[in-house]
C-alpha cells in the first residue's frame, strides 16, 4: 500500500520492539497512531509533527525515552496524546499550550521534571490531564483555572509545592481531583467547595495546614474524600461532612484534628470506610457510629479516645475491620460485638481494657486477627488477652 493512503497504524500489545522509524512522517494521511503495551524504545520521532491530519497518538506502556517532542504541538487537530508508562524525560515544553484541541493528555509514570508551564492553561478543551508519578516541581500555576472543560485532574506523586491555587474552584466540571503525595503547603482553599460535581478528592500525603473547610458541605456528589497524612488541625467539621449523602470513603488519619469524633458522623449512611486514626481527637467513641449499617472499616487507632467501647457499635453489622488500638479505652469489650458476624480483624491492643474477653466473641467465624496486647485494665495480669476456652 502507499503510505499516503494509510489513515491508521495500530498494533496494541503485539510484542513490537525497536524504535519508531522516522519514515512514519511519510504517512501523510494518518489519523491514528496506536502502539500501546509493546516494548518500543528510543525517542518519539519528531516527524510525527508533520502529520497534519493526526488526531490520536497512543504510545503508552512502552520504553520510550527522551523529551516530549514540541513538534507534536504543531498538529492542529490533535485530540488524544497518551504517552503514560514510558521513560520520557525533560520538562513539559511551553509549546504544549499550542495543542489547543487536546482533550486527553496522559503522561503519567514517566520521569518528567521541571515545572508546570503556565501555557497549560491554554488547553481549554482538555478533559483529562494525568501527570501522576513524575518528578514535576514548583507551584501549580493559577492558569489551571482556565481549563474549565477538565473532568479529571491527576497530579499525584510529584514534587509540587506551594499552595493549592484558589483558581481550582473554577473547574466546576471536575469529577476527580488527585493531588496526593506532593509537597503542597498552606490551607485548602475554601473555593474547593465550588466543585459540586466532584466525586473524588484526594490531597493525602502533603503538608497542608489549617482546618478542613466547612465548604465541603456543598460537594454533595463526593464519594471519596482523602485528606490523610497532612498537618490539618482544628475540629473535624462533622455537620459539613454529614451533608454529603454519597460519601463512601472518608480518610482523615494522620493529621492534627482535635475536638473528638463528631457525633454527626453517625448519620453518614453511605459510609463504607472511616479512618480518623493518629489524630489527638480525645473524647469518647460516639455510640451513634453503630448506626453506620454499610460501614466495613472503622479505624480510630491512636485518637486519644477515653471511656468504654459502646455496645451500640454492634449495630454496624457489615464491619469487617475494627481498629481501636493505642487509645485510653477502659472497661470490657462488649459481648454485643459478637453480632458483627463479618468481622475479620479486631484491634483493641494498647488500651486499658479488662483482660477478660467475652466468650461470645468465639462465635465470630471470620475473625482471623485479634489484637489485645497491653491491656491490663489497671489490674495485675498478662499483657495480652485471649478468648476464654
Amino acid at each position: 500500500f502507499r503510505p499516503s493512503c494509510c489513515t491508521a497504524l495500530a498494533k496494541p500489545a503485539a510484542g513490537l520492539t525497536g524504535s519508531l522509524p522516522t519514515e512514519i512522517g511519510e504517512f501523510t494521511c494518518l489519523v491514528t497512531v496506536s502502539f500501546p503495551d509493546n516494548d518500543l524504545t528510543g525517542n518519539i520521532p519528531t516527524e510525527l509533527g508533520e502529520l497534519s491530519a493526526l488526531t490520536r497518538v497512543n504510545l503508552a506502556i512502552n520504553s520510550l525515552t527522551g523529551p516530549l517532542p514540541t513538534e507534536l504541538c504543531a498538529i492542529p487537530g490533535l485530540l488524544d496524546l497518551a504517552l503514560s508508562d514510558n521513560q520520557l524525560s525533560g520538562s513539559l515544553p511551553e509549546a504544549l499550550g499550542g495543542c489547543t484541541a487536546l482533550e486527553f493528555l496522559l503522561l503519567a509514570k514517566n520521569t518528567l521534571n521541571g515545572t508546570l508551564p503556565t501555557e497549560i492553561g491554554l488547553l481549554t478543551d482538555l478533559r483529562d490531564l494525568d501527570l501522576k508519578s513524575n518528578s514535576l516541581a514548583g507551584c501549580i500555576p493559577e492558569e489551571v483555572g482556565a481549563m474549565t472543560s477538565l473532568t479529571k485532574l491527576t497530579l499525584a506523586k510529584n514534587k509540587l509545592a506551594c499552595n493549592v491555587p484558589t483558581e481550582v474552584g473554577l473547574l466546576t466540571n471536575l469529577l476527580e481531583l488527585d493531588l496526593c503525595n506532593n509537597k503542597l503547603t498552606s490551607e485548602l482553599p475554601t473555593e474547593i467547595g465550588e466543585l459540586t460535581a466532584l466525586t473524588v478528592l484526594r490531597t493525602c500525603a502533603n503538608s497542608l495546614q489549617g482546618a478542613l473547610p466547612a465548604q465541603v458541605a456543598a460537594m454533595t456528589s463526593l464519594t471519596l474524600l482523602d485528606v490523610s497524612e497532612n498537618s490539618l488541625d482544628g475540629p473535624i467539621p462533622g455537620e459539613a461532612l454529614a451533608s454529603l449523602p454519597n460519601l463512601r470513603r472518608l480518610a482523615l488519619g494522620d493529621n492534627g484534628f482535635t475536638g473528638g469524633v463528631p457525633t454527626e458522623l453517625g448519620g453518614m449512611s453511605a459510609l463504607v470506610l472511616l479512618k480518623a486514626g493518629n489524630n489527638p481527637l480525645g473524647g469518647s467513641l460516639p455510640p451513634g457510629l453503630g448506626g453506620l449499617t454499610t460501614l466495613k472499616v472503622l479505624d480510630l487507632e491512636g485518637a486519644g479516645l477515653t471511656g468504654a467501647i459502646p455496645a451500640a457499635l454492634a449495630g454496624a453489622l457489615k464491619l469487617q475491620k475494627l481498629t481501636l488500638s493505642g487509645n485510653e479505652l477502659t472497661g470490657a469489650v462488649p459481648s454485643q460485638l459478637s453480632a458483627l458476624t463479618l468481622l475479620r480483624e479486631l484491634c483493641v491492643d494498647h488500651n486499658s481494657l479488662s483482660c477478660v474477653l467475652p466468650s461470645e466473641l468465639g462465635a465470630l467465624q471470620h475473625l482471623a486477627q485479634l489484637y489485645t496486647a497491653s491491656n491490663l485494665g489497671g489490674q495485675p495480669g498478662p499483657n495480652s488477652c485471649e478468648l476464654p476456652t
